[in-house]
């Protein structure tokens, strides 16, 4: 699960970055006003870039940070599975010994028919013998 999580990282630092050099070519490749005409540099573009690209840090910083504690919420979801697991294990002793007790008690109910079959054939040959 946690190389799954590093992937997420990796693909998401990936696309932050073509993201931004999408916005930097976008940018760059317009070549239309008078600054650029004049100086070659185009201070307006060049901050509206610096901010955008410090929002795509702030937005990478966001993410990792998010990762991380979907992280951390995933190994916490893992504990709790492995004390479930081992519930599971105690219910299932459980259940046996439940089946056990049942068999025995079955085997018990069966002896007390065949005792009471018993006293009442015993009676019955009393009663004839007794006839």
């Amino acid at each position: 699960m946690e190389t799954k999580v590093k992937r997420f990282i990796i693909c998401g630092i990936g696309a932050a970055i073509l993201f931004a050099a999408g916005i930097l070519l976008g940018i760059n490749g317009r070549r239309s006003g008078g600054d650029i005409e004049r100086s070659g540099i185009d201070t307006k573009r060049i901050e509206r870039l610096e901010n955008n690209l410090i929002d795509v840090g702030i937005g990478i910083e966001r993410a990792e940070a998010k990762i991380g504690d979907a992280g951390n919420e995933v190994k916490k979801s893992l504990a709790v599975v492995g004390e479930l697991g081992g519930g599971f294990d105690t219910i299932e002793e459980g259940i046996g010994d439940g089946k056990r007790r049942i068999g025995n008690i079955e085997a018990g109910c069966n002896r007390i028919e065949q005792i009471i079959l018993e006293a009442k054939k015993r009676k019955d040959d009393l009663d004839d013998s007794g006839d």
